[in-house]
């Protein structure tokens, strides 16, 4: 069919029997399609249908996947630096990176954002002072406060 005028025609020529069957196909592939596209994001959620459509009727809009680093730790460096002696709980690093588009405001994000920061944590760019909290390790202050002239 290669216009809509074709369509029609094609319709119109169909019993109501053989338009509930055709309707019943077309479902059943809109189902398989669809089942599709679920197991896609959910391998690939950095490819998901909500992301390439942007935001849904409704739905306010999210973060620009374009600002969005491959990588969290540059974020969270860029955050915490701004503030080097803050114990940042980790709600706000959150709340923040997502203020900035740089995290999305769902579990997957979260999830990997106390992932990213916990290995930030065993890799001594961050220390957890306590459960919850989070600071650069003092190698870090010392550098930034060397680089501004002052002492850490």
């Amino acid at each position: 069919m290669s216009d809509v005028g074709d369509l029609f025609q094609m319709i119109g020529s169909m019993s109501d029997a053989d338009l509930t069957r055709e309707l019943a196909e077309l479902e059943g592939r809109a189902e398989l399609i669809r089942a599709a596209l679920h197991y896609r994001q959910s391998r690939r959620p950095h490819l998901s249908a909500a992301d390439q459509l942007g935001p849904q009727p409704g739905e306010p809009p999210g973060p620009d996947p374009a600002r969005r680093p491959q990588s969290r730790r540059p974020g969270i460096l860029r955050l915490m630096r701004e503030q080097p002696r803050h114990r940042w709980p980790f709600r706000q690093v959150r709340d923040e990176l997502i203020r900035r588009g740089e995290l999305r405001d769902d579990e997957r994000d979260t999830h990997a954002l106390g992932v990213a920061m916990g290995k930030m944590v065993t890799g001594g760019l961050l220390e957890r002072p306590e459960r919850g909290y989070y600071r650069l390790a003092p190698t870090d202050q010392a550098v930034l406060a060397d680089k501004r002239g002052a002492e850490p």
